[in-house]
């Protein structure tokens, strides 16, 4: 899911400062959870292990029936590219 999220990013061009986990259970209680990276970025690396976070944090211990992985708060990577690096 990160993978997917992370490639239409870059195809896109964006680049996201948050990311939204959704779980669904088997009883089909759905939640959905957001966090902040710490720096905006469109790794799958670092969309994964927020992902993963969240989902240590928020799990509640029943087996998953379903996944999602949303970029949020997306911004054109040539916004940083006018700014540089300090």
């Amino acid at each position: 899911l990160c993978e997917s999220v992370s490639a239409r990013l870059r195809e896109y061009g964006f680049i996201c400062r948050t990311v939204q986990l959704g779980i669904r259970d088997n009883e089909l209680e759905w939640i959905e959870r957001q966090g902040k990276l710490e720096i905006p970025n469109r790794t799958a690396k670092s969309i994964f292990e927020l992902s993963f976070a969240l989902y240590k944090k928020h799990a509640n211990g029943r087996p998953v029936r379903s996944l999602s992985v949303r970029a949020c708060d997306l911004e054109p990577v040539d916004f940083y590219a006018a700014f540089p690096a300090a």
